[in-house]
């Protein structure tokens, strides 16, 4: 499990994530906590309870997007910028919050594209981001350190099967994903302009 205490010296792996729709909104020098990645999925089960019977029958209903934790470490010392300049650690925290917003009125916040190599590339809808600044510079009060933690749930449109999940379980991307999101309360998903 990841710690609560920033530990910058662990080795950190790289990881790719990209505004799904808008390319040049990509984070390719994000480092990803290597220590854990979890994710969860629910199942909808109903449960009857016939009269005279010495047990209930369960029924499916659906199956839920994965929920999925994930959490960021940046640092001034280990968090180089092309060129060889250190980011400000507002960049990353500004990336992220980022998806919490819409690019247009009518819209919902953008899709984030995850690629985590021979992982998860997987595209998700950001539901809640805490970002923990922490080690300020006494002479200029700048953080050196930030966490950024993302709960995020997975977006999938077309109809999944046991078997279609076995062969690509968290490696594959919704064909369908884009356009409106779902029945009933749609989730405006819309291209930038």
């Amino acid at each position: 499990m990841a710690s609560d205490n920033f530990q910058l010296s662990r080795a950190l792996t790289h990881v790719q994530l990209t505004d799904l729709f808008d390319p040049s909104a990509t984070l390719v020098d994000g480092l990803l906590n290597p220590e854990s990645l979890r994710y969860s999925r629910q199942v909808d089960v109903g449960e009857l309870s016939p009269v005279n019977w010495s047990h209930s029958i369960l029924m499916y209903g659906s199956t839920k997007s994965a929920s999925i934790p994930l959490e960021f470490y940046f640092s001034t010392q280990l968090t180089p910028r092309a060129g060889g300049a250190m980011a400000a650690l507002t960049y990353y925290v500004d990336f992220f919050d980022s998806f919490c917003f819409p690019n247009e009125r009518g819209a919902a916040p953008p899709p984030m594209l995850v690629i985590w190599p021979n992982v998860m590339e997987t595209v998700l809808a950001i539901t809640n981001f805490e970002a923990d600044f922490a080690r300020f510079h006494s002479s200029w009060l700048k953080p050196a350190a930030v966490r950024v933690s993302v709960q995020a749930r997975e977006l999938r449109q077309s109809f999944r099967t046991a078997g279609d999940h076995r062969r690509g379980g968290m490696r594959q991307i919704d064909p369908l994903i884009g356009g409106y999101y779902g029945a009933g309360s749609p989730m405006n998903l819309k291209r930038g302009r």
